[in-house]
């Protein structure tokens, strides 16, 4: 039969060495928060989203309300357009043509701006719930 092998000991840092060894051996455990700090944690959490309905902010609304609100105006801009064209006659064929891409064209860039605000909602939707996850 083969003989146990013994552990090896611990081997201590090196005396100014730098690095994960040393960091570790030496870090002190984590304090407990102060009970004053977790109270006003707590209290401010509590306050979140109890606002009265359609607060303004005091410098005015976000900037993804203000996003939201010009693509909202483009969007009626570019229907009043199409509406406006199917009640007129749209004149030649070059002319109808040449308005039927113009129309193809502003919508395909408003449903690319509005695909943005809605990107850019649920980005920032996502940051908030990670970091209340993390609290």
């Amino acid at each position: 039969m083969i003989a146990a092998i013994p552990p090896i000991p611990p081997v201590a840092p090196a005396a100014g060495a730098t690095g994960v060894a040393a960091t570790t051996a030496t870090a002190a455990p984590v304090a407990p928060p102060e009970p004053a700090l977790v109270d006003r944690f707590t209290a401010l959490m509590r306050e979140v989203g109890h606002g009265p309905a359609g607060r303004v902010h005091s410098h005015g609304p976000s900037q993804l309300h203000r996003m939201i609100d010009d693509q909202d105006l483009a969007a009626k801009a570019t229907f009043d357009n199409v509406h406006a064209l199917s009640i007129s006659g749209l004149g030649s064929g070059p002319e109808a043509a040449a308005t039927i891409m113009q129309m193809q064209s502003e919508m395909a860039m408003l449903s690319f701006k509005l695909n943005m605000v809605n990107t850019v909602a649920e980005s920032g939707k996502s940051a908030v719930q990670t970091l209340m996850k993390n609290q």
